[in-house]
Order: structure tokens, then sequence, then C-alpha cells
């Protein structure tokens, strides 16, 4: 593999901003105590979460114990290296507030409204394309499994909407971390 960065599609050109998916590094967990409710008999889901430095993909059976667990180095704080130009200057968000803000559209500074719509193109871009490779790298197609729950802040919910694409099992209900 290269370390060649990918531009997802739906990136602008020029935005600098491009994961490198070898430089997403996924690791085995030995153990790992997320549960969820609501699996039935018999059935094997999949719980992904998405945090600010990592993403766990974690395997349950119908008693919720982990069957099998990876934790992939890559979070939601990696929005951050997305840039806007806001009048000529690039800026980046620099705190979660603003991330947060610039995502629900209503960014704002020195009393001025930023525009943040390719920043919210960009991460969501960016978002399905990071997950995709996770996906793809660790349960592959998942067609043993039998649904995928994606877990996130709710602030994060909108941006990852058309993560629920990824695989067609997905539940379109983002559950809350």
């Amino acid at each position: 593999m290269s370390d060649d960065p990918i531009l997802f599609p739906g990136a602008k050109d020029g935005h600098g901003f491009r994961v490198v998916r070898d430089k997403i590094n996924i690791f085995t967990d030995v153990f790992s105590q997320d549960i969820i409710e609501g699996i039935e008999d018999n059935q094997n889901v999949v719980f992904i979460s998405i945090g600010p430095g990592e993403t766990r993909v974690n395997v349950l059976d119908d008693g919720g114990r982990s069957l099998s667990a990876w934790t992939a180095v890559f979070g939601w704080s990696s929005l951050c290296d997305i840039e806007i130009d806001h009048h000529g200057e690039s800026l980046r968000m620099a705190n979660l507030a603003m991330l947060t803000k610039a995502l629900r559209s209503s960014l704002r500074l020195y009393g001025q409204d930023v525009n943040t719509k390719s920043f919210i193109e960009s991460a969501r871009a960016h978002l399905r394309g990071a997950l995709s490779h996770i996906v793809d790298q660790t349960i592959g197609d998942a067609r043993e499994y039998d649904r995928i729950i994606l877990a996130a802040p709710v602030w994060l919910h909108d941006a990852l909407a058309q993560c629920v694409e990824i695989r067609p099992h997905i539940d379109p209900i983002i559950q809350e971390l």
C-alpha cells in the first residue's frame, strides 16, 4: 500500500485536506465493555462507535458479549484539520464549540456568519471514506452479521448520515454516545 492521499468524492480540490488510508492504524482489541441492549436471540450485531480519537468496531452476540473487536486510530477530532476559507483567510476549527457550530452552519466570527457549506460537505466525505475503510478492514462485507449500529455524539449525526449507506444493513438511526 502507498501513502498517497486519497481525495474522497465530493471533496473540492484545494481544500487542503486528505485522508491517507495507510495512516489509519487498526488494532485488535483483546477486551471490550461496549454492551448494547436490544439484540435478539441468535443475532450477531456490529457496534461501531466514533469518538474523538478512535473508532471502535465491536461484534456482539445475542447476550451482548464481545466476540471480536478492533480499535481504529481515527476519530471526529480529525475534522479539525478541514480548512474553511473565510474572507480570504484559512480557518480551522480550534475547539469543540467551533466544530459543532460549523457542522450546524451556525459558526460566527467577529459578529459575522461563516459560510460552512464546503466544510460540511468535506466533513461528510471524510467521515464516509474513513468509516468505509475501517469497515472494509475489520468486518469486510459484513454479510454474516444481522445488523450494524453506528454510535456517535448527537452533534455528529447529520455529518454521518451518508455513512449508513456503507453497508445495506446499517441501522439508519445513529445511536447517541
